[in-house]
């Protein structure tokens, strides 16, 4: 035996592990398998039981990365299926068993559609790669063997014994929706219900992963004795049957838009799916003395309705991992301008240089070092990437790679900014593109520059035109931040939007220096202190109403101190008067934001966004510094003062500002 056949038959046989390893975490029972086990004279590489079915799984490796066809794999691995499944019921331990599901577990091998297709017919052979093993290894670590329901559920494995939940409840319409709401214990619905969603062959699911530390504050809070008076919010798969109180006691009259009456539904895996609550419903001890959790049940919804829903519940409640919201933009909503700059990101993700450096939620757990999907995509949508025209620092331009077909702007958009990419990846050492244009701030400079050259040239562009200026572009970065410290302080520059600004334009200019084109990069105007300052006063206003849901008078009446709120009041009054109407934000100074953050209940909302965030200050008195001196300096501005010598450092100021700016955009980018 050659080094490398040794050396696939040690993968194959750590694969084999991880897969029993897999069975053993979820719950399953009669566990075996590996290079000794054999069932009918046929080796079976794993395989283990819930209740009357036993899964058959045989294991493929490659030793690298690569598509490759698995269609000759299966078509043995049927042929074995009746050799196999006599001699298992035949067998003193798996003789019990009356199912058998057998199953391809497959690692550095990527299917074509045509051995999807063929996987799927009769008898089925179900395909699992090695993203679904770590991803119900990882999932079974933060709910037990609870998982093992959605992996069931996945391969059409149903209870063995038939229940349906009945249960009271009542029946309404919302929109063009039948609508049901009732109390059930958690573990009835655990078992019933499909929770952690993920993208397996043609099913596109939208949750996002579980998390372990929110899991643990909810079961901390139950245990003393806390209670969710809120829904959990769930989509039947198929509609159950309801039966009308007022059909069998003809004495109780409800309104004719709400019905009272015996819900019933199957508990089987996947019976329904969680579209918001997973991390209450799984926090539930087991068995939960009694508990009853509140539900809000819709009638069969498609898939990509209930995304929509989970992205507006948690656009409102709570921030989401802007990454899987940018994602699903892609998969639900294609031709929309989000959907578009999402699958213009992911094609990024299949392309040299950038090919599997972005991290994308749907494809599974990320790896230490990827790009940010959600700021790629935000890079793409301030550029104005896909719009008819596009905003450089001169005005407005025409768009070359805008189309009517959502499709071909993927196309045209992805090909352009991947031969920008190789370009910067053939000029860059390694070093440059680690430490800067590869990195998630510096890459956003890089299709700021990219939308320049788009501009200049006014047509897409070629490798010649790209050629020209990223390396005029490179002699910039080169010269002017040589080594690792560096461009460690240039990537500390970049982390706010004022940061990033800044350094495009001294960037143009350079590049119009090098090549010797004066029009490139437009008109290139400096912005002044001053402007800055101002500009953030507006963009805090409305971050600080975002979070408080303020959108008119009467609801900052509830959030803002007395004086703040009868100063707003009368700027409003005279902006009407001379027929200016504006948001509410627009009438508050940055002093009496600062002032709004610790009156009544606001500080609990805002400190999650100014402090317990990976872009966070410090501490509450690092804040209030911060606040304090760019406050101090706007105030001086107003009233035309010279600045006391408190607020003369513009240096620390800016450092202030960089860092405020930082928990804005973090705050928008999930909003």
């Amino acid at each position: 035996m050659d080094v490398i056949e040794e050396s696939v038959q040690k993968m194959a046989e750590r694969f084999e592990n991880q897969v029993i390893e897999c069975l053993k975490k979820l719950g399953f029972k009669d566990i075996n398998g590996g290079r000794n086990f054999r069932i009918g004279d046929i080796q079976v590489d794993a395989c283990g039981g819930h209740e009357d079915t036993l899964l058959v799984i045989e294991c493929l490796v490659s030793s690298k990365k690569a598509i490759k066809s698995v269609r000759q794999k299966i078509q043995i691995f049927r042929g074995n299926i009746p050799i196999l499944s006599k001699a298992f019921h035949k067998h003193e331990t798996y003789g019990k068993y009356l199912k058998n599901k057998y199953i391809l577990a497959v690692k550095n091998i990527n299917l074509n559609e045509e051995d999807k297709n063929f996987a799927e017919e009769k008898p089925q052979v179900y395909i699992w790669d090695e993203q679904l093993l770590s991803y119900y290894t990882a999932l079974s670590t933060l709910i037990g063997t609870h998982a093992r329901y959605n992996l069931l559920g996945e391969i059409g494995v149903e209870p063995r014994v038939e229940n349906v939940i009945s249960i009271p409840a009542f029946q309404t319409r919302l929109e063009n929706y039948t609508l049901y709401l009732f109390f059930i214990e958690p573990q009835k619905l655990i078992q019933a219900s499909y929770v952690a969603r993920r993208e397996v062959g043609r099913e596109k699911y939208y949750q996002r992963f579980l998390n372990k530390d929110r899991i643990g504050k909810i079961q901390r809070f139950i245990q003393k004795g806390g209670l969710f008076p809120n829904n959990i919010i769930v989509a039947f798969n198929s509609p159950p049957k309801f039966v009308p109180f007022n059909e069998v006691n003809s004495q109780v009259v409800f309104p004719n838009w709400l019905k009272f009456g015996i819900l019933n539904f199957p508990s089987n895996y996947r019976s329904c799916w969680i579209i918001d609550g997973q991390h209450r419903l799984y926090s539930f001890p087991e068995p939960s003395g009694g508990d009853k959790i509140a539900v809000a049940a819709f009638e069969k919804i498609k898939p990509e309705r209930q995304a929509q829903f989970f992205i507006e519940i948690n656009r409102e409640q709570k921030p989401v991992e802007a990454d899987l919201l940018w994602d699903l933009e892609g998969e639900m909503r294609p031709e929309s301008e989000e959907g578009i700059i999402s699958n213009i990101v992911k094609r990024l993700n299949e392309i040299s240089p950038l090919e599997d450096k972005i991290y994308v939620p749907l494809q599974g757990r990320g790896t230490k070092g990827q790009l940010k999907f959600s700021g790629l995509c935000l890079s793409i949508q301030k550029r104005r990437l896909v719009k008819e025209v596009t905003e450089t620092m001169e005005g407005a331009q025409k768009n070359p790679m805008h189309n009517t077909n959502h499709e071909r702007i993927v196309e045209y958009a992805s090909k352009s900014l991947a031969s920008f990419f190789q370009q910067i990846d053939k000029q860059f050492n390694d070093s440059e593109k680690d430490e800067f244009a590869f990195t998630n701030g510096g890459i956003s400079v890089m299709v700021t520059v990219f939308e320049r050259i788009l501009s200049r040239v006014n047509k897409i562009p070629s490798s010649d035109d790209i050629e020209k200026y990223v390396k005029a572009l490179h002699d910039v970065i080169s010269s002017q931040y040589p080594n690792k410290i560096d461009r460690k302080n240039l990537r500390l520059r970049i982390t706010s939007e004022g940061g990033k600004t800044e350094l495009t334009r001294s960037l143009c200019l350079s590049i119009r220096e090098l090549t010797g084109d004066k029009q490139f990069g437009g008109q290139i105007p400096t912005q002044d202190f001053e402007t800055r300052v101002v500009q953030f006063e507006r963009r805090f206003a409305k971050f600080v109403f975002g979070i408080l849901g303020i959108s008119s008078l009467a609801e900052l009446q509830h959030c803002a101190p007395p004086d703040v709120y009868g100063k707003t009041k009368k700027r409003e009054a005279a902006q009407s008067e001379k027929g200016i109407i504006g948001e509410v934000s627009e009438h508050l100074t940055l002093g009496e934001c600062s002032q709004m953050l610790k009156y009544g209940n606001n500080w609990d909302k805002l400190k999650i966004f100014l402090i317990e965030t990976q872009s966070g200050f410090g501490s509450e008195a690092e804040l209030q510094a911060a606040i304090q001196a760019v406050t101090g300096f706007r105030v001086s501005l107003f009233h035309g003062k010279t600045m006391s010598s408190k607020y003369r450092e513009r240096d620390l100021i800016n450092i202030y500002l960089d860092k405020l700016e930082k928990c804005v955009e973090e705050y928008e980018s999930g909003a």
